[in-house]
């Protein structure tokens, strides 16, 4: 998989805009040739491969909304590996997009709900609302040196999570662990540079 840190880091979350366009800008502003091959480490040397199709959820206009969008797949000409090309605005291999998911942990800190209500409001089983949660706090204890200019004791991201989207602290994260910042990973170890 290859992730692009390209978008969130400037975007007001207060006035997000739909997912279908942040994809879209994505696409266009990504450049193969500043893309590493996870597998042989190799700089630049990218051939399109193929697309598929993904539905990822978001949260537009006071509504959910599942989105239909296009994931290019580029193989990497030095030792032919294929890799799916990952906005950061999506969880790799989840439904839910990352501004969803903050969306629904920032509502439960501030709009005055039971979690039930708030579950049944976005649509989302209670339990997934606890595993967000349990993985955002986990995900947050994991590198907290790097994470804490981000993270304060009051966890300002929930209050306004404009500060999650820096470019530094989700590029920062994947760059340090291997996976993206609430993705689901069986390991939590720290790759070595």
């Amino acid at each position: 998989m290859v992730r692009t840190f390209t978008v969130l880091y400037r975007l007001n979350a207060r006035m997000l805009p739909n997912l279908k366009s942040l994809i879209e800008e994505l696409k266009m502003r990504f450049n193969p040739a500043k893309a590493r091959c996870a597998e042989c480490g190799t700089v630049g040397h990218w051939e399109r491969h193929a697309r598929y199709r993904r539905a990822p959820v978001s949260y537009e206009d006071g509504k959910v909304v599942e989105n239909s969008i296009w994931i290019d797949r580029c193989r990497c000409a030095s030792c032919a590996a294929t890799h799916a090309v990952i906005p950061d605005a999506l969880v790799p291999l989840k439904s839910y997009s990352l501004l969803f998911i903050l969306f629904v942990l920032r509502a439960s800190l501030l709009w005055r709900w039971t979690i039930a209500r708030l579950c049944h409001h976005f649509g989302i089983a209670v339990a997934t609302y606890y595993a967000w949660k349990k993985r955002y706090l986990s995900h947050k204890k994991l590198d907290i040196g790097a994470l804490e200019p981000y993270l304060a004791e009051s966890d300002e991201n929930m209050i306004d999570p404009q500060s999650i989207f820096s470019r530094d602290l989700l590029y920062l994260f994947f760059e340090r662990f291997g996976f993206s910042f609430l993705e689901y990973s069986k390991t939590t170890e720290i790759r070595s540079p």
